[in-house]
């Protein structure tokens, strides 16, 4: 069974990289930040405003029908 990670502020620097690790690591890596994504990163991806309580309820919503994730990285700032 493949290993599942959720990385937040996942867009660029430090998120970005863990993300990348993860990845090269064998993770099947989701990202969350509030900027999207390129089209070709390796990653699935959600585009969400920690800041904004309709878009956290909304995420909440959909994470919640995946498989739990296996490593967690609380990244984004807000």
């Amino acid at each position: 069974m493949t290993k599942r990670a959720l990385v937040t502020g996942a867009y660029q620097g430090l998120g970005r990289a863990i993300a990348k690790a993860l990845k090269a690591q064998g993770y099947t890596v989701t990202t969350i930040d509030r900027s999207r994504m390129e089209v070709d990163a390796p990653f699935h991806h959600h585009t969400c405003d920690f800041a904004n309580r309709q878009q956290v309820d909304a995420l909440i919503a959909v994470l919640a029908k995946e498989e739990p994730f296996d490593v967690l990285v609380f990244n984004a700032g807000i």
